[in-house]
């Protein structure tokens, strides 16, 4: 198996999405299991949201009726943004160190996929 990090995704948007969204959910785990104990709700959320977002980039790339595909390039990008705010969240509530490297990567992670989500779904279409 070729590591992410050696694959030219220039030429493939798609498989981009979602090799960052598996970075980014895998970046976060060591938060979701901080949060386990302190504050589970909140925990569950952030879980939750980062599931959806990898099911959705996953859904978006295999599907192929258009319309189904910009439904699920519209769903990840919500997604994306849910996880963002629940970061924001957790930061605003001290909860978390915002430098944390995993974080830090999180972060730019889903900046990316909050660049590159609206030309996939404009482009599914």
């Amino acid at each position: 198996m070729i590591p992410v990090q050696e694959v030219d995704f220039e030429s493939a948007p798609a498989e981009a999405a979602y090799a960052n969204a598996l970075a980014a959910a895998e970046a976060l785990r060591p938060l979701v299991e901080s949060l386990a104990y302190r504050e589970p709700a909140l925990c569950g959320q952030l879980r939750r949201a980062c599931a959806d977002l990898v099911m959705a980039v996953a859904t978006a790339h295999i599907e192929r009726d258009p319309v189904d595909r910009g439904c699920a390039w519209a769903a990840a990008l919500g997604d994306t943004a849910e996880v963002q705010a629940l970061l924001e969240l957790i930061r605003l509530r001290d909860l978390a160190d915002g430098d944390d490297p995993d974080q830090v990567r999180a972060h730019e992670l889903l900046w990316r996929l909050t660049a590159a989500l609206p030309r996939l779904l404009a482009a599914s279409v």
